[in-house]
């Protein structure tokens, strides 16, 4: 099936006309032998109804299953409501779809919140952390649709007097900033451009020095400590391969075995020590470490 028209967009006027429909399941009412469906997508919501008459006890029984925000598609003819069923409140109130096929195109996992509930919202918190399903709320979708529409009039009122649209991160070179970790996989990811204060007529571009300066300072000095904390990491990892590669080697000879047995026990023995730039625990953790290694390679036999 392929979608034909928009749920918010059918009128009387498309009474009788055959149309398939898709969107996410807003609300499943069951009358007892009639399920209705309130289906919605970008553009509105409107009323399908699963009759057994029409569709079948097959259908019927598909649409019992169906779940809030499940994606679906149908397909059906556009009739007129009842006079006593129509909704003002809807721009599509007047008509609804007698479904004859249904098509499920996605399951919904159980939500954190009703994205159907007009009075009793979620919290704040929970609605902001599930951020993607608060945007499909009608009101949320208004508004951005609104914002949409002021957008493309002011780009279309410019560009009709001569105005062109540039990006100011375009004039730029890119730079990292947010996209830190670019700088330390290049070959696999890329720096954002840095948008850049661009002097109007008559004003001149004068930096504040002292807040670039502090800028550029905690930035260098973040990505300073990455790259220490990398070759920390390689320098560890190079390590334990050295001391793996010498203890394969001393395993194979008693004396050499308590060679480093004797070097490691005294290791040990000074880690056990406290001190004052270590606290006791990591000193502690040291000593163990040290000691098995030493009571390994003194064991050794030929």
């Amino acid at each position: 099936m392929h979608k034909t028209d928009y749920c918010g967009d059918l009128r009387a006027s498309d009474e009788g006309r055959d149309v398939v429909l898709a969107g996410w399941v807003h609300r499943r009412r069951d009358h007892g032998g009639l399920i209705f469906v309130d289906l919605r997508d970008s553009r509105g919501l409107i009323q399908v109804v699963f009759h057994p008459e029409t569709g079948g006890a097959e259908l019927l029984g598909r649409a019992a299953q169906l779940g809030s925000e499940d994606v679906i598609a149908v397909r059906g003819l556009v009739t007129k409501r009842p006079a006593d069923s129509v909704n003002i409140a809807l721009d599509t109130g007047h008509v609804e779809m007698d479904v004859r096929e249904l098509k499920v195109l996605a399951r919904s996992a159980p939500l954190p919140f009703q994205v159907n509930e007009d009075q009793h919202l979620a919290s704040e918190d929970l609605r902001l952390k599930y951020r993607f399903l608060d945007l499909r709320r009608p009101e949320i979708a208004s508004i951005m649709y609104l914002r949409h529409r002021v957008m493309q009039v002011a780009r279309q009122y410019f560009s009709g007097e001569g105005f062109m649209e540039v990006e100011t991160p375009l004039l730029v070179k890119p730079t990292p900033e947010g996209a830190r970790y670019g700088t330390l996989l290049a070959a696999r990811m890329l720096a954002a451009p840095q948008p850049v204060k661009v002097a109007l007529p008559g004003e001149a571009l004068v930096p504040d020095l002292p807040r670039a300066a502090e800028a550029y300072a905690a930035r260098y000095e973040g990505l300073a400590q990455e790259h220490a904390a990398q070759r920390a990491l390689d320098a560890e990892a190079a390590r334990w391969i050295g001391l793996a590669q010498a203890y394969r080697a001393a395993m194979k000879d008693v004396q050499a075995a308590n060679a480093y047995a004797a070097r490691y026990e005294a290791l040990a023995q000074t880690f056990a020590q406290p001190t004052g730039y270590e606290p006791q625990r990591a000193l502690n953790a040291y000593a163990a470490r040290w000691s098995g290694l030493a009571q390994m390679l003194a064991t050794a036999e030929p």
